[in-house]
């Protein structure tokens, strides 16, 4: 039977590292390969199921440290994804200022896939059957990642459409546009 919502994720998080790879041939390829090589891995994980495996060591770990300390440490993990995303949130200004749109785009697009993957990871109680509700063909949860996808896909296809950097145009009037004559 076909999983629309593992269908979704591994589509977006391709297409999202196709857009990268095109992006990282035209400059910047630290930054772009990196950002393919990430949702490469998500697609991964999306389609191997990684996250509940990590969820099952979490809950081990948790009881293990609920035993002895005095706060509840699943707040603590929702506190630290929100936390994540308000960092993710300023760094994106940051470098939306710096670099332009089509980088800057990027970062809450891959900021919202990790924070769900760690929602997901976390297991908290009350984001299970949000996240896995369904709202048309998908769970919520896939809809998520498309939205994450899409918006590194944008970033990175705008970065490698723009206009040539490597080619200088010339001014001179003997000179062709290429600057050879």
């Amino acid at each position: 039977m076909l999983d629309l919502t593992r269908e979704f994720g591994m589509t977006a998080y391709g297409l999202a590292a196709l857009a990268c790879l095109a992006a990282a041939r035209r400059g910047r390829r630290v930054f772009w390969g990196g950002l393919g090589l990430l949702h490469v891995l998500l697609a991964f994980e999306v389609d191997s199921g990684l996250r509940f495996k990590v969820t099952l060591r979490f809950r081990s770990l948790l009881r293990e440290v609920s035993a002895r300390a005095k706060f509840d440490l699943q707040l603590s993990a929702l506190l630290g994804v929100c936390l994540f995303l308000a960092a993710a949130a300023w760094l994106a200004v940051r470098v939306t200022r710096r670099r332009g749109w089509s980088q800057g785009i990027t970062i809450p697009g891959t900021a919202l896939s990790i924070a769900a993957w760690l929602t997901e990871a976390i297991s908290l109680h009350g984001t299970a059957p949000l996240l896995y509700r369904h709202v048309g063909p998908a769970a919520v949860v896939g809809w998520v990642w498309v939205l994450g996808g899409s918006l590194v896909l944008a970033g990175g296809m705008a970065f490698a459409l723009r206009g040539r950097p490597d080619v200088e145009v010339s001014r001179h009037p003997s000179r062709g546009i290429d600057g050879r004559g």
